[in-house]
């Protein structure tokens, strides 16, 4: 057998504090605080890139909000135009809705496919 292990997890217990530092060892000077006013500067530079984002964040959603209300609201036109003339429709009223609701489903097929 080499040695005991009781010795052998001692000396490595005693290379801990050389690994971290030694304790004792006298400390360096911590480096003196900023001033207040270099304080509150770099704070509301930090305060006014962090509201930036939230709003770089917030229109970029509401883009796609709107974009994606385009499509609603032209399927609900069309979906009201076809209420609205139900009750007593014409020739021409279905054939203006039918041609109505072509171009709406051509419309929101071209908005769909150009955003993916």
């Amino acid at each position: 057998m080499q040695g005991n292990p009781t010795n052998r997890l001692r000396s490595i217990g005693e290379d801990i504090p050389a690994f971290f530092g030694d304790p004792e060892a006298p400390q360096q000077p911590l480096p003196p605080p900023a001033s207040p006013q270099q304080t509150t500067q770099s704070t509301q530079q930090a305060a006014t890139s962090m509201l930036l984002l939230a709003l770089r964040a917030l229109s970029q959603r509401t883009i796609v909000a709107i974009s994606n209300l385009f499509v609603l609201l032209t399927a609900a036109s069309a979906w009201w135009l076809w209420m609205v003339t139900l009750p007593q429709p014409s020739i021409q009223q279905l054939v203006g809705l039918a041609l109505y609701g072509a171009l709406i489903l051509a419309v929101d097929y071209l908005v769909l496919t150009r955003r993916a």
